[in-house]
């Protein structure tokens, strides 16, 4: 218990110092682009109230019937997904280095989950149904479309507790294939 405890504590020190990072908390991982990329390719991009930029064309999340569902306009990578206690760490890693996980979606969250806590907000439904596997193995691209399909894993990302604090209330839908570790986007718009 006191070390388990301990773990919790050092992971929590981490996350303040800037160590790990959540969506909604500062990092200088520097995958955002400026919202005119996406103007380029003829998407358009949508940043408030998602606090990144988010598209709704060729998005797989905004046709699986949760109105608020779309897919950030560029690739959000991060590295292990750490649950403990219903607190997620995770750090946000460039798209060109190694990484395990990918944002494939972002929604606001529902009235029934504005929550930071993982598992209140994978035991939602509309939840579940945005950050579902089939929903991640659409959003697919290119080279991912040929890894194998049962090594996919769909996890909800909720904020930080710093960003829920400050008034966020959207989640992330993030996806990993075992057994790889690219340095690409999978899920690129």
């Amino acid at each position: 218990m006191i070390i388990a405890a301990g773990t919790l504590v050092g992971v929590r020190l981490l996350a303040q110092h800037g160590s790990t990072a959540t969506p909604g908390s500062t990092s200088a991982a520097g995958q955002r682009s400026p919202a005119g990329s996406s103007a380029q390719r003829g998407l358009t991009a949508v940043a408030s109230p998602y606090g990144v930029a988010t598209v709704t064309a060729g998005c797989p999340a905004a046709s699986s019937g949760v109105a608020t569902a779309r897919c950030p306009a560029h690739p959000e990578c991060w590295g292990a997904y750490t649950e403990i206690s219903g607190t997620v760490f995770i750090e946000s890693l460039p798209c060109t280095q190694p990484h395990v996980y990918e944002t494939f979606a972002i929604a606001l969250m529902p009235a029934g989950a504005r929550t930071l806590d993982y598992h209140a907000l994978k035991a939602n439904p509309t939840v579940s149904k945005v950050c579902s596997t089939a929903v991640l193995l659409r959003s697919r691209q290119a080279w991912a479309r040929r890894l194998p399909v049962g090594n996919w894993d769909a996890e909800p990302l909720p904020p930080s507790e710093a960003a829920f604090d400050r008034g966020t209330r959207t989640y992330r839908c993030v996806g990993a294939n075992f057994g790889t570790s690219p340095s690409a986007s999978q899920f690129a718009r």
